[in-house]
């Protein structure tokens, strides 16, 4: 029995390390708000329980005299200057990217009376197990969203598709890393909209444009060698 609680003791230990047993994703599409489960203090206002649960967010709360990122916004826009979080939903009549609810979010200053207060960033972020065999993250979102892996900011390409952008993230499979998704915007009421965020088996193909302008530097390149030949013989 000792034996077995010994060997019982280190699959578990070996689970942990090997992160088999982390806690995965969740809620990439927003759908699983719940309105309803979660009114704020005021109409309009939601918990982040019910609005986008999974998710944690950056910017000043209730603490820093800036209560508007302590409750998301249900599809009401936020006038001022300061950071917001808003709730969009299809059937109130709000322009989503796909299925019933979109996040949308803006930066914005520390104090929605003082413009010269510091900036805060808006940021939705989840920390879980990427899936061993990821090769891209893709996600529909608009305005200047930047995605972030553990700090570190990967470049999106832009899909086929209005508003669908990928990033490589070959290099964090199989890894317990931060995914953070940021409003890069340096004006208040600058919001970005954030939806359908899944990982993907499928490698990021660069835009066209990327790999004309990659083919054209390699073409100039052989031409600049090709008159470097020419040149030098010539010389002789």
């Amino acid at each position: 029995m000792r034996q077995l609680r010994q060997c019982l003791s280190l699959t578990a230990l070996l689970l942990c390390s090997t992160g088999l047993w982390a806690q995965s994703f969740s809620n990439l599409d927003f759908e699983a708000a719940n309105p309803a489960a979660g009114p704020g203090p005021a109409p309009g206002l939601l918990s982040w329980a019910a609005a986008a649960p999974g998710w944690s967010h950056g910017g000043i709360g209730g603490s820093g005299g800036n209560g508007d990122t302590d409750y998301v916004y249900q599809d009401l826009p936020h006038v001022g200057i300061s950071p917001w979080y808003a709730l969009l939903d299809r059937e109130a009549g709000s322009n989503v990217l796909q299925g019933r609810y979109s996040l949308s979010f803006a930066s914005g200053h520390a104090s929605s009376l003082d413009p010269n207060s510091a900036w805060v960033p808006a940021y939705l972020s989840q920390t879980a197990l990427i899936p061993l065999d990821t090769r891209s993250l893709q996600w529909l979102g608009t305005g200047p969203l930047q995605l972030f892996v553990n700090g570190q900011a990967l470049t999106g390409v832009a899909g086929a598709s209005a508003h669908a952008w990928a990033a490589d993230l070959s290099a964090y499979a199989g890894q317990i890393a931060e995914l953070r998704f940021q409003n890069m915007a340096l004006s208040p009421q600058a919001p970005v909209t954030l939806d359908g965020i899944a990982f993907s088996t499928v490698a990021v193909v660069p835009e066209p444009a990327s790999v004309w302008l990659l083919l054209g530097g390699l073409a100039g390149l052989m031409g600049i060698q090709r008159r470097q030949h020419a040149a030098q013989h010539a010389m002789d």
